[in-house]
């Protein structure tokens, strides 16, 4: 099965190290709202998408269903 986006941002973040709040400081984000993206309750906007790939050293690739952060090579 495919992660979700969910699923795909938290193993990036765990992959880096990084406590919640550490991501959403260098993204410039509420940690709560970081929380609420990793449990599938909120979606971010395109913008926060791009930062969190930018903050993670990533490229946030989506197709149906199937959300991935592969590390910049």
């Amino acid at each position: 099965m495919s992660p979700t986006f969910a699923e795909a941002l938290k193993k990036a973040r765990l992959g880096k190290g990084w406590t919640q709040a550490q991501l959403a400081e260098k993204v410039g984000i509420c940690a709560c709202t970081l929380y609420k993206y990793e449990k599938g309750d909120y979606e971010p906007s395109l913008i926060n998408i791009v930062s969190l790939a930018d903050a993670l050293k990533c490229q946030f690739q989506c197709g149906k269903a199937n959300f991935e952060f592969t590390p910049h090579e």
